[in-house]
């Protein structure tokens, strides 16, 4: 087996040097690759005339055929490939939502009160779940063959299950951003299938699915950089247990902690040790010297701290169902922090691994990252200036923001406009070090005042030009046509009163020539077309009215 894997490696670097895909610099190897030899049979190499410098390179051939292979398949397939398994579970659900002009959530609740499909699916969950997993096993590294290769500004989708179904994130952040990276909705459903009853874990797949769906143009679009790829997460098809992302979150987990109560905890056992001893509400609030660091949820600010806990633990009672023993306040508090930290985390890991930045559209989970950054400063000084303006674009509430066409973001990718337009969103925004909540709320003022300026003086230009057709094309052209009219009787006559006439006629009524109307006429039609496919025109004509 050996010599025969041997022989397929030598024989692959013979292949790509015949190709002419392999170019040599170093002398070493050429001459290393002149000593290969083949055994007395001459059929199978000599094993010791192949020494470190062509074993390392033969493994190298054999990665560079085997991405080949991989890249050979295009990505566009494996998004199809993911929308035919969600066309064929919640297609006709998703044209009805359409159709009445449902949402995800609405149609989800419907769907989850249906005993005879909430019966089925959890007859039919493990085999659904295996689906998934045989799926994106098999297409993963072709994804991520070919993620390696994006060009432009990468961002890597996190804080939730999957983005919010009240928005689409492409038409707000992929106003900035190249290419958004999605996870399954579905595949990260199925983590606690286990943990809900039938009726609420079919709620919650029901609802990312036809949530996901409404992706689908954007994702099938075949642009030279996609505009959204779904990329499943690995921890969720391999047999990762999150054990390592659980000891990655420790030193942020207690550097939280130190924010919330004010103690400097050594390790993981002195924190355990701290919080055991809260075992009421009364308890906890008592220790708390930083309130604002202990956030349940941006959306409840309208509520004291107490009501938030209680609905806090309420809400996430079902977490709990499988812990034994009693399960104190403080446990809980250390079950919040470690999850949001884990998932700040499990985004940065992500973004790392495909070169992107983290995109954010659940407000706590936002601030929950920006606090793991302040703790770890770990985010790359040339990525924050594009994570803070691409997040904001998630935050600000703006007529055209998230009210899009995909026809309008589409036609950014064709029209090659999408540079310009992050020119326009930046623009006054330097390089920026650091990511907190102050600089970001900067960040947020300064790309909503230049999205209000390019609106403002894109409409004037409309305006103006509104007028200036209206103008020539209208009244001021009759007079013209008469004029042009004698112009060309004097010529074909040589009349040249009829001409004299026409130059009365002109100077009297002040119309111009046929030569002025054509260049003018020329200048304002080039005008219109460079103002519509700008990329504010086009966001402009596109948006969904």
């Amino acid at each position: 087996m050996e010599q025969e894997l041997l022989n397929s490696r030598i024989e692959r670097i013979k292949k790509y040097l015949d190709q002419g895909k392999l170019y040599f610099n170093d002398q070493s190897t050429i001459e290393s690759l002149m000593n290969v030899r083949l055994l007395p049979d001459d059929v199978n190499v000599n094993p010791d005339t192949v020494d470190s410098r062509v074993r390392a390179l033969a493994l190298a051939v054999e990665m560079m055929e085997n991405e080949e292979e991989l890249l050979s398949i295009p990505l566009v397939e494996t998004q199809q490939a993911y929308f035919n398994v969600l066309d064929t579970f919640f297609g006709n659900a998703f044209k009805q939502m359409k159709k009445k002009g449902y949402n995800p959530q609405q149609v989800a609740t419907l769907l989850s009160k249906d005993e005879k499909i909430v019966r089925s699916f959890a007859e039919e969950r493990e085999a659904f779940k295996k689906g998934l997993h045989d799926l994106w096993q098999y297409y993963l590294p072709i994804i991520q063959a070919h993620l390696k290769r994006l060009n432009g500004v990468v961002s890597i989708y996190g804080g939730d299950i999957f983005p919010s179904y009240t928005g689409n994130i492409a038409r707000s952040a992929g106003l900035y951003v190249d290419t958004i990276l999605v996870p399954d909705p579905m595949l990260r459903t199925t983590s606690f299938f286990d943990q809900m009853s039938p009726e609420k874990a079919f709620y919650y797949l029901a609802k990312h699915a036809l949530n996901a769906l409404q992706y689908k143009d954007l994702a099938l679009a075949e642009l030279e950089s996609p505009i959204i790829v779904f990329v499943p997460d690995e921890k969720y098809i391999g047999e990762s247990d999150f054990g390592d992302l659980a000891k990655q979150s420790q030193t942020d987990i207690l550097a939280h902690l130190k924010e919330m109560f004010g103690v400097s905890f050594t390790d993981m056992d002195e924190a355990d040790s701290f919080l055991q001893k809260i075992q009421t509400p009364e308890d906890l609030f008592q220790k708390l010297v930083n309130p604002d660091r202990m956030l349940f949820d941006t959306d409840w600010e309208h509520l004291t701290k107490a009501d938030q806990f209680h609905k806090w633990e309420k809400d996430t009672s079902w977490a709990f169902n499988n812990v034994t023993g009693d399960v104190s306040i403080g446990y809980k508090v250390k079950f919040m922090v470690n999850s949001r930290m884990m998932q700040s985390n499990d985004i940065i890991d992500r973004a790392s691994l495909y070169n992107g930045i983290p995109i954010v559209d659940a407000p706590t989970s936002w601030q929950y990252l920006l606090w793991n950054y302040e703790y770890s400063s770990n985010v790359p000084n040339a990525q924050v200036k594009n994570m803070l303006i691409s997040n904001s674009l998630t935050k600000i509430e703006y007529g055209l923001i998230g009210n899009l066409s995909d026809t309008a973001l589409i036609k950014l990718r064709q029209e090659h406009a999408l540079n310009e337009l992050r020119e326009i969103l930046s623009k006054g925004i330097e390089e920026i070090s650091t990511a907190d909540k102050t600089t970001f709320d900067e960040v947020t003022t300064g790309v909503f005042a230049n999205i209000q300026e390019s609106f403002s003086k894109h409409e004037k230009e409309v305006q103006e030009l509104q007028s200036r057709n209206k103008k020539f094309w209208g009244i001021n052209l009759t007079s013209s046509i008469v004029s042009v009219g004698l112009d060309i009787i004097a010529a074909a006559t040589g009349n040249t009163t009829l001409g004299t006439v026409s130059a009365a006629l002109t100077g009297f009524v002040g119309a111009p020539s046929f030569k002025e109307i054509y260049t003018e006429g020329g200048k304002l039609i080039k005008q219109t077309k460079k103002t519509k496919k700008s990329a504010v025109g086009i966001l402009y004509s596109n948006q969904n009215r």
